[in-house]
């Protein structure tokens, strides 16, 4: 394991001096060896980690090591974000909001992300923890979404989709004030206003085939309006899909759709991958933390495995027209695989590593440029 610490830290010594360029060189290994230690035992269980994370000390010092990171380290989430952003080169993207959560013993943990759609995954760009159980407040939601235009600029902002708890006049009214394109689903209860006549929202779903209205009012909004059943819906109460926008809605429910590569992004973060649930953490400051730690790890799995299926071999297609894994799994896997087998395969990690590092440095370097208001059609 030590010759693994050893080329995964010589490969990110660099990565880390251009975006952490104020963290000690003590945290930066750390960060490197914690990792490649959770890619390697895809939990974040501390006891298991610090089982991996340096074999040359005891599992105590280890896991020691683990608390004091959580505790008292200072990560900067906007250079997180850089390194997320880096890895999408984007003239726009597609942005999704949600929440994911779980319980410890007696206590909520909420976790309110935002994700860029990228090959049918969501890469987290922002995150927080809600104190509280249940949805985000609109506040929360604009503080959220704030974060990536006081980065990136709204320029970058194809449209943000969004699920039934996102709505409400006052998040609509900044979304529609700001110029931010949005597809979000409303609930089939809702009122709406249609050449000057009163409707529930699933009175307008005429059948399976997408129906739109152009210039109807909610919460006293001008909007409009995608409407469809859903076929083989999981119950009854949910048979309606109904869109709102500002754009033509002629492909809304498609542009929709979108919205579950933040949930691919969740489901890879928990149990089809790295198994974040495992955390005893229940601190605000440290699961924030986690997160992070947890997506960057995500973020070269989905790298590896993107390039892979590019480049190596691709992904298979199964009858059901999905992929049989996802490029997160794929990613994960090759890593993995390496690791297990490290004598045999000790070139192929380091030219992974390599790969997954000069590509976000590349990409890191293109958006310094073009912020800069430098024209750059290639580096």
């Amino acid at each position: 394991m030590e010759n693994v610490n050893e080329i995964y830290l010589t490969k990110l010594e660099v990565f880390f001096e251009l975006f952490f360029k104020k963290m000690h060189k003590s945290h930066k290994e750390f960060i490197a060896c914690y990792l490649l230690s959770l890619i390697v035992c895809q939990t974040v269980n501390s006891r298991i980690l610090a089982k991996q994370l340096n074999g040359d000390v005891q599992i105590k010092s280890n896991e020691q090591r683990i608390r004091n990171f959580y505790c008292n380290y200072e990560i900067d989430y906007t250079e997180i974000a850089i390194i997320m952003f880096s890895l999408l080169k984007p003239k726009k993207i597609k942005l999704s909001i949600d929440r994911t959560n779980w319980k410890f013993g007696k206590n909520d943990i909420n976790v309110f992300a935002m994700t860029a759609y990228y090959h049918g995954l969501g890469v987290p760009l922002f995150w927080d923890l809600l104190e509280k159980r249940g949805n985000s407040n609109i506040p929360e939601r604009i503080d959220l979404l704030k974060l990536f235009v006081n980065q990136f600029g709204i320029s970058h902002i194809e449209y943000i989709t969004a699920d039934r708890e996102f709505i409400g006049h006052d998040w609509i009214k900044y979304l529609k004030r700001n110029n931010i394109s949005f597809f979000i689903r409303i609930r089939k209860n809702t009122d709406v206003l249609l050449n000057g006549k009163e409707y529930k929202a699933e009175q307008l779903v005429t059948g399976k085939h997408e129906k739109c209205y152009m210039d109807v009012k909610i919460w006293g909004v001008r909007l409009n309006l995608s409407a469809k059943m859903i076929d083989n819906p999981k119950d009854q109460d949910d048979n309606c899909l109904l869109i709102i926008t500002d754009l033509m809605p002629l492909n809304a429910c498609e542009c929709y759709r979108n919205r579950w590569s933040i949930e691919s992004c969740f489901s890879c973060w928990k149990t089809r991958g790295l198994n974040i649930e495992d955390t005893h953490m229940i601190k605000p400051e440290r699961l924030k933390k986690l997160v992070a730690m947890v997506a960057l790890a995500y973020l070269f799995c989905v790298h590896l495995g993107v390039w892979s299926n590019a480049n190596q071999k691709k992904i298979p297609i199964k009858k059901h027209g999905y992929k049989a894994q996802s490029f997160f799994r794929k990613g994960l896997d090759l890593l993995d695989e390496c690791i297990k087998h490290i004598n045999k395969k000790i070139e192929q990690l380091k030219f992974y590593i390599t790969l997954i590092i000069s590509e976000l440095q590349r990409n890191y370097c293109f958006f310094m440029f073009q912020k800069k208001g430098y024209e750059v059609s290639n580096l």
